[in-house]
């Protein structure tokens, strides 16, 4: 746990690349998600999502940049919240899907 707060603060930061951030809040997302019964999201390879930046437009880091957001804004899965943590979190990643472009996913995932 303590790995994956350092990681989030560094992305908060601002040490680290876009990419960094990115991953850091599905990494939070999954310890967010701990308490329940919940499939993890799958954290992406900021290497890969790093060397194929250049293929994202301006819209497509914005639309990444409001998922790692929503991810981050995420509280703590509880077994009273469990329902709402899992709508909130798939909220996050359809709306990025739908807003990134399949150039751009096809290169950083």
């Amino acid at each position: 746990m303590r790995t994956t707060l350092f990681a989030v603060l560094l992305a908060l930061s601002g040490c680290g690349t876009f990419c960094d951030g990115v991953v850091a809040a599905e990494q939070g997302a999954n310890t967010k998600a701990q308490n329940c019964n919940l499939q993890k999201l799958d954290v992406h390879d900021s290497n890969k999502c790093n060397a194929g930046l250049s293929k994202c437009s301006a819209d497509d880091m914005s639309a990444l940049k409001n998922y790692a957001n929503c991810l981050n804004g995420l509280e703590v899965c509880t077994s009273e919240n469990e329902v709402q943590f899992n709508f909130a979190r798939a909220g996050c990643t359809t709306q990025a899907v739908s807003k990134v472009s399949f150039t751009c996913l096809g290169s950083i995932l």
